[in-house]
């Protein structure tokens, strides 16, 4: 059924004429990507792709639309292996479109897509512990990834600065189309600046903790994303620096920049704003905060279990983003640490240990170093629980 709409769609924007329009093919595509229809948008451009009256310029986009579609798609993806074959495959459809045409009108889209693809896949690595800092060579050869990276996010930011930088400062309020035009600009203009940033954040994740390397680079992007939020404080993409800002402060590993982040968290938490941008922003700043308030620097164990059960009352529809699973982990954590306070009777204690052997029984059905981290609590916890007869054996 899907193919016949699929087919139905491509017969009526044809209309069986050559094919040379690029923005009805590429909105249409964006389109069913912004509403996660990821295989509808995969299958749509491919059907046109064998179509053999088509331009050179519209099998160069169509090629950049199936790459984009393609890497778009990669998070959403339960399955790994699935994730990395088409990540593999929209690396490789952007690489041949940015070869075939680096001067084209869309070539910052491509550059960026290819750039933020690169950065993220070794941000994913360092996240899961898939490579140990302390192994040198196993690090020089992600930086050298997030190097390519910055390479491509830099040409795409370049590209974005000249563009908007055609448009008028003033556009009367009744020029709504060249008005939202240089917004669309500004957009992507402000997103490869944040990019960058994090290039530069994720390089200083190469580096042992505590060492002068990752101090260096932490403090460079705390700059970077400092001055990404005093010019765009009013947008999201400037509260978004404001936050990444914060974790640099955090990442610095003493009490002050712990004092600063937790400060910083609490801005953006306190922000009136309510949109699901907002509410994703703020999720991610609950996350960080609890993060620090765990920490041997903090301590505060109850705080962190009132917040995140707090959290997860009124959020019950988010538990499984990203944040939200995160949030769950810094609550078995805090759990487990305060159970081991010594004023606790047996039974307090035990009573903590069972919320998180439960939560973080939850937590291992999830995916990736949160998973992982889940299972290893639970072998630690499931004998105490079962000796006390608080769980069967």
């Amino acid at each position: 059924m899907r193919s016949v709409v699929v087919f139905c769609l491509c017969w009526l924007l044809l209309g069986g004429v050559p094919l040379e329009a690029d923005e009805p093919i590429s909105d249409f595509a964006q389109g069913l990507r912004n509403r996660g229809y990821f295989d509808t948008a995969l299958e749509y451009v491919q059907q046109l792709q064998a179509v053999s009256a088509l331009s050179d310029d519209a099998r160069l986009v169509l090629l950049l639309e199936r790459g984009l579609t393609l890497v778009q798609a990669v998070p959403y993806l339960t399955d790994p292996a699935e994730g990395q074959r088409l990540a593999a495959l929209g690396e490789a459809d952007l690489r041949e479109f940015f070869k075939a045409a680096p001067q084209h009108p869309r070539a910052a889209q491509a550059m960026a897509a290819l750039g933020n693809l690169l950065l993220s896949q070794e941000s994913e690595k360092i996240s899961e512990e898939a490579v140990d800092s302390s192994k040198p060579d196993r690090m020089q050869l992600v930086r050298m990834v997030i190097q390519e990276s910055r390479g491509y996010l830099q040409q795409a930011c370049d590209r974005h600065q000249t563009t908007w930088e055609l448009y008028p400062v003033y556009l009367p309020e009744d020029q709504t189309d060249l008005r939202a035009a240089r917004g669309a600009v500004e957009e992507m203009l402000i997103r490869s600046q944040f990019d960058l940033a994090q290039c530069t954040y994720w390089e200083a994740q190469t580096y042992p903790k505590g060492s002068a390397g990752a101090g260096r680079l932490y403090r460079q992007a705390g700059a970077e994303f400092e001055a990404i939020h005093q010019r765009y404080r009013s947008q999201i993409g400037g509260l978004y620096a404001r936050l990444w800002q914060a974790r640099c402060f955090q990442e610095q590993g003493d009490g002050q920049g712990i004092r600063i982040a937790l400060g910083i968290y609490s801005e953006i938490l306190e922000h009136h704003g309510s949109s699901p941008t907002m509410t994703d922003l703020k999720d991610r700043a609950l996350r960080f905060r609890l993060v620090c308030l765990n920490t041997d620097f903090r301590r505060d164990y109850q705080l962190v279990i009132q917040e995140a059960e707090d959290w997860l009352s009124a959020s019950n529809d988010r538990t499984t983003t990203t944040a939200g699973v995160a949030i769950q982990w810094q609550l078995c954590l805090a759990l487990e640490s305060k159970a081991a306070a010594k004023d606790l009777s047996p039974e307090q204690r035990l009573d903590l240990l069972q919320k998180a052997h439960a939560r973080a029984y939850q937590l291992s059905w999830s995916r990736g170093a949160t998973a992982r981290r889940a299972t290893e609590m639970l072998q630690r916890l499931t004998p105490v629980l079962e000796q006390a007869g608080r769980i069967d054996k």
